[in-house]
């Protein structure tokens, strides 16, 4: 059965893991946590992070990203994009001494993009959207180092950057037990703001599967707001019944939107493109047992900057309907 983590942390302090265990959770997944190193994630910095977590009871269940900068590079062949793959791979034998099973990625340079962080939603919470329509005059309100320069690649190039990522990574990383997981581009859409992207449909992902040569390092970080941008609740079927059963569906980001990847604003769980009981129904048919965590939850009244009052209610959300999946199951 599917079990529940808190997501997102990049400060993983004393506070974040024990309200996370507070709630019912015994692991974390981070993303780009500041661990110290200017230009490098050791062993033991990453030896580290595992013991501190494991102080309050939490095990670290993946990271989701490493430092722009330091990936970048790897999307659009960057004369430097050797070096960031040797570094890569120094993390991946870090995470496999260490015992994290996951490292993610968006093989997409320009980061998330969002036009608005406090779009009105239900009883006036906070809510992040994007407009395409709005990208020149409001520009992305999420704040990235910008480390992107030089001429675009095309769509071919970028599908011939990302069979050479994973040609230099995955016999690596099956060796040492780590699984990459593979966040779609968000928004899913082939340009934003003039930076190509390739991650825009579902073919796209079955093409990416072959191109892993079928490898058991190869997986997803399957984010439904992104997915459902597609084409709503059916392109979340879809890719759960194709994936699913492949194992190939490693983690998943249960964050609802409403609209498609031209416009949408992110919302409450059950307000969106897609009905979270069905699918979560669909993983648990299709043998999925890792981790479901909340993602991108609107700002809810006197919250503070980590979404916390709302992350709990989309936790406790979750939780309620696995122990009825469980309930129901056992009956």
């Amino acid at each position: 059965m599917m079990k529940t983590v808190t997501g997102g942390l990049k400060y993983f302090n004393e506070v974040a893991l024990i309200r996370g265990k507070q709630l019912g959770m015994d692991a974390v997944l981070l993303n780009r946590p500041p661990l110290w190193g200017k230009d490098e994630w050791s062993e033991k910095a990453v030896q580290w992070m595992v013991d501190y977590c494991a102080k309050f009871g939490m095990i670290i269940a993946g990271v989701e990203n490493i430092p722009v900068e330091w990936f970048t590079p790897i999307v659009l062949n960057y004369p430097e994009r050797d070096e960031c793959i040797e570094r890569y791979l120094r993390i991946i034998t870090a995470f496999g001494k260490a015992g994290i099973p996951y490292l993610g990625y968006g093989f997409a340079a320009g980061n998330v993009w969002r036009t608005d962080l406090a779009a009105k939603g239900r009883g006036g919470c906070r809510c992040m959207q994007y407009v395409k329509a709005d990208e020149n005059t409001k520009g992305n309100q999420l704040v990235y180092k910008n480390v992107i320069h030089g001429e675009m690649p095309s769509r071919e190039e970028l599908w011939n950057n990302y069979a050479y990522f994973l040609k230099a990574v995955l016999p690596h990383a099956e060796k040492e037990h780590v699984g990459l997981m593979l966040h779609p581009s968000d928004p899913p859409l082939p340009v934003v703001h003039g930076v190509p992207r390739i991650f825009c449909s579902i073919e796209d992902y079955k093409y990416a599967y072959e191109l892993s040569g079928h490898s058991p390092a190869w997986g997803l970080n399957l984010c439904l707001g992104c997915i459902s941008q597609m084409g709503g609740k059916d392109a979340v079927l879809e890719m759960i019944r194709y994936f699913g059963p492949k194992g190939k569906i490693f983690q998943v980001h249960l964050r609802d939107v409403i609209g498609s990847g031209e416009s949408f604003t992110e919302c409450f769980l059950g307000e969106g493109n897609y009905n979270p009981a069905q699918v979560l129904c669909e993983l648990e048919n299709c043998g999925f047992n890792g981790y479901v965590f909340e993602d991108h939850v609107p700002m809810i009244h006197d919250d503070d900057g980590y979404h916390t009052i709302g992350r709990a209610h989309a936790v406790g959300y979750i939780q309620g309907m696995i122990d009825m999946m469980k309930y129901l199951i056992k009956k």
